[in-house]
């Protein structure tokens, strides 16, 4: 798709881990990680559990990075969750770092909404994004 294609079409965008899909932070993954590296990602992401199933007219944005790609769009094919388009963050980085880039794209998409689970980046978001309607979603798992 093309990006003034999705700017035209795009109502609502969504974070992914903890908002369309269940966290999988687990006690291990600094341990894991540093001697597995994207082995322990994908496992890791890839058995997180889908909570929520925008309908239409979404995208995601997540703080996720772009090395992460291939298997977060092959968990959104394995559960039938079709975003208009899916951005993820050049690399990995700090909450104030990802919640600068979900700020910028929101705006540049110019949405209406925005449903993020992480309370401090949706803090960040409510400052940063004044005119998007920004919602805190909490899933109980």
């Amino acid at each position: 798709m093309v990006y003034s294609e999705t700017k035209l079409t795009v109502i609502s965008g969504y974070d992914l881990d903890g908002t369309i899909c269940s966290e999988t932070v687990w006690r291990i993954d600094g341990f894991m990680y540093k001697h597995f590296g994207m082995l322990w990602a994908f496992l890791r992401h890839i058995v997180a559990k889908p909570i929520m199933r925008p309908l239409e007219n979404f995208i995601i944005i997540t703080g996720r990075p772009a090395s992460d790609r291939w298997y977060t769009e092959l968990w959104l094919k394995m559960h039938r969750i079709r975003p208009k388009d899916l951005y993820m963050i050049p690399q990995y980085g700090s909450k104030i770092t990802v919640a600068n880039y979900k700020a910028k794209m929101i705006q540049d998409l110019n949405l209406k909404a925005y449903f993020e689970n992480d309370v401090e980046i949706y803090t960040q978001l409510k400052i940063l994004c004044p005119n998007v309607k920004i919602f805190l979603v909490h899933v109980k798992g």
